[in-house]
């Protein structure tokens, strides 16, 4: 994989962590580790201006605007989209961020006890919330498949 994809996918998940903090959404344990790490590579690992250009582009495509348009949560998207990171890049060719891959494929995992007190207590509270999970996940891995394709061997 290139550091582009690395760094798109990277970069992504802590935009979107930090959006769920500004919209006061409560953040798992996982969520702070990612962003924590995420932000000390960030500041090692910009994008190049040639880079920032082509992900500009990127951002004009009309799939990637229709990925991006469906409503997520983002912690979830964030959860799936650093599982398929993990699952789908070698760790030799991914950034270092002291986190184990154990615990950054299971993130999603803390979210099960809650939907299934939901389900108990509230059924269509769980429907709806449960719509919104499955479009996050799907949503994540349209945009990985995407980025993938279009960085997977960019400068």
């Amino acid at each position: 994989m290139s550091k582009m994809f690395n760094n798109m996918i990277l970069f992504t998940c802590h935009q979107y962590i930090e959006r769920s903090q500004k919209d006061k959404l409560s953040l798992s344990p996982i969520h702070h580790q990612l962003k924590a790490s995420i932000s000390a590579y960030m500041m090692l690992h910009r994008f190049t201006i040639a880079e920032a250009k082509v992900v500009t582009d990127l951002g004009e495509d009309e799939r990637l605007k229709k990925i991006t348009a469906v409503e997520v949560s983002y912690l979830i998207y964030v959860l799936e989209l650093i599982k398929l990171f993990v699952e789908t890049v070698p760790k030799a060719e991914r950034p270092h961020l002291n986190i184990s891959d154990k615990r950054l494929m299971h993130g999603k995992a803390h979210y099960f006890a809650f939907m299934l007190e939901m389900k108990r207590r509230d059924p269509e509270q769980y429907k709806k919330t449960k719509l919104l999970v499955d479009d996050s996940v799907l949503s994540a891995k349209h945009f990985f498949s995407f980025m993938e394709e279009h960085l997977k061997v960019a400068a």
